[in-house]
């Protein structure tokens, strides 16, 4: 009698994953964060620094504010997992001032002009910040950035004299084309995909490329309201 072969199975190798503390498995943990990038738009309030009587030569110059609007592209290229970004910008920004005050007619010394005016500055704006994450959803960035003008537009009532805006207008050759400034605001974004901010900008150099007894000595600045869509998600990426 042939007594029967005994096999037996080979044991099951049991891979266990490690948990974490909140109980997710540790593999399925974000180790790092991706790339992003996305477009914002919104509104400005939009004034000069440095404006004031005589920034027009015998002109009575009272600056005022006005409204604009900004939209742009925007990269978040992390330096720090989920709290440090390099955040680089190009946008489109509308800028400039409205403006009250009269001006002396050359032919009877008591007869003054009362004028209103509105300029537009046109602007392609290269802001380059750093992004910090106070928390999950509260951020704050600052950073310098480059304005190039390519468009402005002057629009006033109908003066007495023809000659009574000459003091606006005839040194708009004279801008500069290229102008530095910085840019700093805060935020908070709302899931992985919307987020708000307002941004507060100057020029460090004035509009104006000469100094003369007619050149203007002011600089652009703003107050923005903005709202960003985030196309392209923060991937969490594996180890």
């Amino acid at each position: 009698m042939v007594p029967k072969r005994i096999t037996q199975k080979a044991p099951e190798i049991i891979i266990t994953k490690k948990e974490n503390g909140d109980g997710t498995d540790e593999e399925d943990t974000p180790k790092k964060d991706s790339l992003s990038w996305g477009f914002q738009a919104g509104f400005q309030i939009t004034n000069v620094l440095g404006g004031n009587k005589g920034s027009f030569d015998d002109l009575n110059f009272v600056k005022k504010n006005k409204t604009g609007y900004n939209l742009g592209l925007y990269l978040d290229y992390p330096l720090l997992n989920f709290t440090l970004y390099l955040q680089p910008e190009l946008n489109y920004s509308e800028k400039g001032f409205n403006a009250t005050g009269s001006n002396v007619s050359n032919t009877n010394i008591n007869t003054q002009t009362s004028l209103k005016f509105k300029r537009t500055y046109e602007f392609l704006e290269l802001p380059v910040l750093v992004k910090y994450y106070a928390g999950k959803s509260l951020f704050f960035t600052a950073g310098p950035q480059l304005s190039y003008l390519f468009l402005v537009n002057d629009q006033y009532n109908s003066p007495t004299s023809p000659t009574a805006y000459d003091e606006y207008t005839r040194q708009l050759k004279k801008l500069n084309s290229v102008v530095p400034g910085i840019n700093f605001g805060m935020g908070f974004k709302v899931g992985n995909t919307l987020n708000f901010s307002a941004t507060y900008s100057f020029d460090l150099a004035n509009n104006y490329s000469f100094i003369g007894g007619d050149a203007p000595k002011f600089r652009n600045e703003y107050f923005a309201i903005r709202f960003g869509w985030r196309l392209s998600k923060n991937a969490k990426i594996k180890k």
